[in-house]
């Protein structure tokens, strides 16, 4: 994360994941690019780099509207990780793009898909806490 960090000081901008497989044919092992994007708004948000934090958010954003749930809800527990101190705007691009991809899995009738989405959340996100925070935070987005 820090050279993508010092990457963005250079060029304004970082690599992400997809680029990595892009040009290596692999991800090397790393992370997923939405979670490259959550770790880069962390260390952003803890270093005071607003510019680099809204980079990430909006990398954040974009990659959740074309990856998988699973990828998104991987990311559960980094964003509720206290450590992590993550802005609350992240949170909030997370639960739009959880309950876009769960409507639209429902619509078109993907059963194993929103069975996997309630698998995940339940069952798979071992931080209680995390799995507390997130459900709170999806009901209300729904309460409003």
């Amino acid at each position: 994360m820090v050279e993508r960090m010092v990457e963005y000081f250079y060029t304004g901008s970082y690599t992400n994941g997809n680029e990595i497989r892009n040009t290596q044919g692999n991800n090397n092992g790393s992370s997923t690019p939405i979670r490259i994007h959550t770790e880069m708004s962390a260390i952003a948000y803890k270093y005071g780099v607003e510019g680099l934090e809204a980079l990430a958010a909006t990398r954040y954003e974009d990659e959740a509207l074309s990856c998988s749930i699973k990828d998104i809800l991987e990311t559960v527990v980094d964003i509720y990780d206290p450590e992590m101190n993550l802005p609350r705007d992240l949170r909030n691009k997370m639960i739009v793009a959880v309950r876009a991809k769960a409507v639209r899995a429902s619509r078109s009738g993907v059963q194993a898909e929103t069975d996997f989405l309630v698998d995940r959340v339940f069952n798979q996100v071992e931080s209680q806490d995390a799995k507390n925070k997130f459900l709170g935070d999806l009901l209300v987005s729904y309460l409003r």
